[in-house]
Order: C-alpha cells, then sequence, then structure tokens
C-alpha cells in the first residue's frame, strides 16, 4: 500500500470522526420542535442555522435517533430514524435548510400530539431530549380541538402534557420575543426556558440555550417530613447534575400540589436558588406547607422552575402524611392520667378475697 492511499485512508476517517464532534459514550433521543408560522420569517435563518451547526453538526453521533417535527397550524414530522452515517446528516442538514416560515396559525397542542405519536422512535433507557421553539402564543385554528378564542391552553392541551411530563426528559422551551408563549409552555411541562428578542443571531440562541447536553435529575423521588399542626413540613429532594462545562443555577419558583381535596395550589413558602457544580450531587431541603387532613393523603406534585435551568423527572406521586390534632393530643393524655388514677385508687382499696371483717374487727 503506497503512502498517496494511506494518506487517503486517514483522511477520510479524520474527515468522519471531525463530523462527530460530540465524544459521548451512549447514544440519545433528540426531538426538535420547530415553529415554522409566518410570524418566524425574520428569525428562522438564525434558528436553522443554529440547528444545522450546533445540533446536527456537533451534537447527533451514529446511533442517536432524531425527530424533526416542523408546526404552525398543523403538525408534520418531517424527520425520524437512526443516525447511522455523515450521509444520514446530510440528509438532515438538507430538510432543515429547505424549511420556510410560511404556515398560518400556531398550534403547539397539536404538535406537541404529533411528538405523542412519534414516540416509539425512541429507545428505552436512554436520555430523551426535547427542544421546542417558538415565537408565538398558543394561536390554533378555529377546527382545532386546541382552540381557544384568548389563546389560552386549554383542557385538553394541558391533558396532552402530562404524556411527557412523567418521562424524565429533559425539556428546553426556547421562546423568541416578548410575545412568545415559552414561560407558560415551560410551566406546563414542568421544563426549563429560555428567551431571546427578535432578530436574534444564532449566536444569540445558543447562548441562551447553553449547554445543550447538560442535565440535572432528581436521584430520588422527594420527601416530605410530617407536617406541624400549622401545615408547614420540610420537603427534601437529591439532585445531580452531568455533562455540563460549568456551573448551573436551578431556581425552583413554585411546587403545584394536586389531590381529590386541591388542584394546582402552590405549597412552597418562598422560590430557591440552587448552584450546581459539574458532575456534583446536592440535597435539596425546601420548606413548604400542605394542606391539613384528619388520615393521610396522596396527591401529585409538580415543580416549576423560573427561566434557565430545570431538572427532571419533575412530576411526582407523593404521600402526604396523616398530622395529629394536638388538641385531642392533650386530651387524650388527660382522659388516660384519670384512668390510671381511678385503677390505682380501686386497687389500693379493694379488700382482699380471704379478708374476715369479724376478725380485724376483734384485733383492734
Amino acid at each position: 500500500m503506497n503512502k498517496k492511499v494511506i494518506f487517503l485512508i486517514i483522511l477520510f476517517f479524520l474527515g468522519n470522526f471531525m463530523m462527530y464532534g460530540d465524544t459521548r459514550s451512549s447514544n440519545i433521543d433528540v426531538y426538535l420542535v420547530l415553529d415554522k408560522s409566518l410570524s418566524m420569517v425574520e428569525e428562522i435563518e438564525s434558528v436553522k442555522e443554529y440547528v444545522e451547526e450546533k445540533i446536527v453538526k456537533e451534537i447527533l453521533m451514529p446511533g442517536d435517533n432524531f425527530t424533526l417535527i416542523l408546526f404552525y397550524g398543523k403538525a408534520v414530522v418531517v424527520n425520524k430514524g437512526t443516525v447511522l452515517s455523515g450521509e444520514d446528516k446530510n440528509k438532515i442538514l438538507e430538510i432543515v435548510e429547505s424549511i420556510k416560515a410560511d404556515g398560518h396559525f400556531t398550534d403547539i397542542g397539536n404538535a406537541l400530539d404529533k411528538l405523542a405519536e412519534t414516540l416509539d422512535s425512541g429507545t428505552g433507557g436512554r436520555r430523551r431530549y426535547l427542544l421546542l421553539i417558538t415565537d408565538g402564543k398558543q394561536e390554533a385554528p378555529p377546527e382545532s380541538k386546541y382552540y381557544a378564542p384568548d389563546h389560552s391552553f386549554n383542557h385538553e392541551f394541558l391533558e396532552n402534557t402530562k404524556i411527557i411530563q412523567k418521562k424524565g426528559w429533559k425539556i428546553e422551551i426556547l421562546g423568541i420575543g416578548v410575545e412568545s408563549a415559552a414561560k407558560e409552555l415551560a410551566e406546563k411541562l414542568s421544563g426549563s426556558y429560555s428567551e431571546v428578542p427578535e432578530n436574534a443571531s444564532s449566536e444569540d440562541i445558543e447562548k441562551s440555550i447553553g449547554d445543550f447536553l447538560g442535565t440535572i435529575t432528581a436521584e430520588a423521588p422527594p420527601r416530605i417530613g410530617k407536617p406541624k399542626k400549622d401545615g408547614s413540613a420540610d420537603l427534601e429532594i437529591t439532585l445531580s447534575s452531568k455533562d455540563y462545562k460549568s456551573g448551573v443555577t436551578v431556581t425552583i419558583d413554585k411546587i403545584l400540589l394536586t389531590s381529590p381535596y386541591n388542584k394546582g395550589l402552590n405549597i412552597l413558602k418562598k422560590s430557591v436558588s440552587v448552584n450546581l457544580d459539574p458532575d456534583s450531587e446536592k440535597k435539596i431541603p425546601l420548606s413548604v406547607s400542605v394542606p391539613l387532613r384528619e388520615k393521610g393523603y396522596n396527591a401529585e406534585i409538580s415543580f416549576i422552575f423560573s427561566e434557565g435551568e430545570s431538572f427532571s423527572p419533575a412530576v411526582y406521586q407523593i404521600a402526604i402524611p396523616s398530622v395529629v390534632n394536638s388538641s385531642l393530643l392533650v386530651y387524650s393524655i388527660i382522659a388516660g392520667v384519670v384512668i390510671l388514677l381511678i385503677i390505682v385508687f380501686i386497687l389500693r382499696t379493694r379488700k382482699p378475697a380471704d379478708y374476715d371483717e369479724e376478725k380485724d374487727r376483734k384485733g383492734r
């Protein structure tokens, strides 16, 4: 084999290595949901550049599953499958480059429906990432089941989000412009949200999203202590960070409790910010106030985050312990003492079975 052939082989392998900028040891599933409505005309080129350079060229590697959904009044899956080679990447790049912002309406609920239909494209046991980019509010067409005259997220939409909330995904919502529904949507999904101004560059988008592959996970379901008589209780959760290049901050803004007795009640006394170093673990103590019942009950809690990072899973089933009524406890103690005194009195005044009253009188 001559030197020229060897040189070409080296170039071939080097080119393939450079094609896959990420050096992860395990594969992931990436779901990208992009708004292509008419209002995205000014930003679509920057979004496409970010997706091409950061997601496709830098992050995706052989064995990763990649799903791309475009939405406006409708939602269309334009790519779904496993990345096996550089040729697969080139096909994805062609699809992204062809995207045009030319759709009417913005039906985010329909986009999440389409996302739910593609979940079989993932592989069990590995990390899943969802990135949704939009510049508008929920504005479904009249024929959509998600239509609402005030452009709010209706009941059908909220039920849809529960499919994703409990999966333990990393959920990132990017809003473009001040009118974006990013914050509200991220709250419904218990995910992270970030914002960039209108006409943002691809660099602005990358800076706002940050470490796409970085994850913060809850090591175990949160534990809640026995409530005090005013409902105050301690709640603890352990968080660990992975694959961040620098320290990150998670701000827990609310903890919403839903039970047969309450719906969406914020039980967190005050928001808490937590700083996590790269690849670290930390126990987080939180102060909550829960509604009291005579008996313990089961409830669902959802963690809601301010702008920035979030952790997953963010939705849990939790048992709220019962609390003993202090007045009832005092009365029970008093009653117990009285009963004990009566028993002692009876035992001390009771005469033995062989007691002879006449002998006792003569003895005196």
